[in-house]
């Protein structure tokens, strides 16, 4: 089993996976993507955001030839840094493919894009994620205390970074 990252397909079913799991409660429970409703159509949206902002990267996740996510990187070109994000769908979850894709577009961004520095953050109740943060090597450098309501209550966000 192998993952790979590839260019996104603009077909009806990756679009319909891809929509499927943001509707999925469990998928984006720690998203700011659980405040709205995704279509085939807000996918699509979504894709060609990354094909007119050419600096921005968006790649689908594979395993073997099954699409399993996406992995994107909002790029400051400027300062060389790429602010890093994944998706896993819910049956590919807990079983270390996002740490592999996100390891994978990461050591890309650094070695052919001539990233200085890798940056994400999320909810500071996203254990997995901050879990695969640590794991890549990113420290933890700052907090936007009670920034997210989250389940009747408050959350943080939690800054991650991690330079070449």
């Amino acid at each position: 089993m192998s993952i790979t990252l590839e260019l996104p397909r603009i077909d009806i079913g990756a679009l319909k996976t891809q929509a499927y799991w943001l509707n999925n409660k469990t998928v984006t429970q720690y998203s700011e993507q659980r405040h709205k409703t995704h279509t085939t159509n807000t996918q699509l949206q979504y894709i060609r955001s990354f094909i007119e902002h050419r600096d921005n990267i968006l790649r689908e996740i594979h395993l073997d030839k099954e699409l399993i996510g996406t992995v994107s990187a909002y790029i400051d070109t400027h300062n060389r840094v790429a602010d890093v994000g994944i998706l896993i769908g819910p049956d590919f979850q807990g079983k270390g493919h996002g740490y592999s894709a996100w390891s994978t577009f990461c050591e890309i961004l650094f070695d052919t894009l001539n990233m200085r520095r890798i940056e994400g953050g999320c909810m500071a109740a996203n254990a997995p994620m901050i879990k695969l943060f640590r794991k890549y090597g990113m420290q933890e450098e700052g907090r936007r205390l009670s920034h997210f309501s989250f389940e009747g209550s408050y959350s943080d966000l939690v800054l991650f970074g991690r330079f070449r």
